[in-house]
């Protein structure tokens, strides 16, 4: 029979160390309050006007007393400010999760704490096994997912496109795409990406390549566009061939949903098509080494509970690069976390 030791070494106690615990939990509940004023369109009500709990309640058929234990967390965190008599106002704070604002979040907002909610309840599992949550979750992968759903799908894209009006506004300023007469957004979905380079740069054409079923949508939004003359759609799958003929090939937030093996192989079929002195363009985070806070790390366990992908080093980043048969030609810091510009060009 083992012998029981009659000192066993534990930490001293912490009020700070609880308190800080504590905080990061209480960011946990303020997630789901936010997504439940996003799913019940409380934005765009109060940006219509003030309005009391009661009132938002009847809009929203909701019972007014948990709603406005809702919306006092939403208050406190200074999305929403409540007045005299349980009355709430809309703030700039409340703006990216108005869903017409520019930049919005509140379609990415309602896609992580929806569908992918379950993926991080299980967290656990992809630690212990190395698998994806949200596979084992929903027997599927993400993308099989939203082929079977397509009201997730279509807000997915409206999500992504989001995202990408709000790193545009860094993006551009901090990169001249000037250099190109012809852009490709591989898996460029709703098209907001190349919208934004053709408004500001009008010599540059540009093409939308991504999955048959993304295309009509994408059409639709190139019709509705002052882009129609300078910008076309091409429907195909890149683990199986890109499109000749550009001079540069946007990836933007596509390595990081794939493995390395996956990466080489979208790497390398851009760079069989590529002439001398063309350029992939990656948009991706990079993630430094240290141990304070960096957005990258966050969105990295992201990509390990719901894809078979994860984000990079700048040392990851170039041996991909390599590895498919490019040239590793720097990186650019655009003043996003989420998101950096890695070059790569064709020798």
């Amino acid at each position: 029979m083992p012998i029981k030791p009659a000192f066993v070494m534990k930490p001293a106690f912490s009020a700070e160390s609880s308190a800080r615990i504590l905080s990061h939990l209480y960011g946990y509940q303020l997630a789901h309050c936010l997504h439940v004023v996003s799913e019940l369109n409380i934005a765009e009500l109060l940006f219509e006007s003030p309005r009391p709990v009661d009132e938002l309640a009847a809009l929203t058929g909701t019972h007014a007393p948990s709603l406005y234990r809702v919306l006092r967390v939403t208050a406190a965190a200074g999305v929403f400010e409540e007045t005299e008599g349980r009355v709430f106002r809309f703030t700039p704070d409340a703006t990216a999760l108005h869903g017409d604002a520019e930049g919005s979040v509140k379609p990415y907002f309602q896609a992580i704490m929806g569908e992918h909610s379950h993926a991080f309840a299980n967290l656990l599992h992809s630690v212990r096994t190395g698998e994806t949550a949200f596979d084992a979750y929903y027997s599927m992968d993400v993308w099989e997912f939203y082929g079977k759903h397509p009201e997730e799908a279509f807000r997915f894209n409206k999500a992504m496109a989001g995202l990408t009006q709000y790193y545009s506004h860094a993006l551009l300023p901090a990169y001249d795409f000037s250099r190109f007469r012809t852009v490709i957004d591989i898996g460029g979905g709703n098209g907001a990406l190349l919208f934004a380079i053709l408004g500001a740069y009008p010599t540059v054409y540009g093409a939308i390549f991504d999955a048959p079923a993304v295309i009509p949508e994408t059409e639709k939004l190139i019709l509705a566009s002052p882009f129609q003359d300078r910008c076309t759609t091409i429907a195909g799958n890149f683990f199986e061939a890109i499109p000749i003929g550009y001079d540069a090939y946007l990836l933007k937030f596509i390595l990081h949903d794939w493995s390395d093996d996956d990466c080489v192989v979208i790497l390398r079929n851009c760079a069989e098509v590529m002439a001398v002195g063309n350029r992939v363009l990656i948009l991706d985070s990079v993630i430094p080494s240290g141990n304070y806070p960096h957005a990258g790390k966050y969105t990295d366990v992201t990509m390990l509970a719901c894809t078979r992908g994860r984000e990079r080093s700048a040392v990851d980043f170039r041996q991909l690069i390599e590895a498919a048969g490019l040239h590793f030609a720097g990186i650019s810091d655009i003043g996003q976390e989420e998101m950096y510009l890695i070059e790569a060009v064709k020798a």
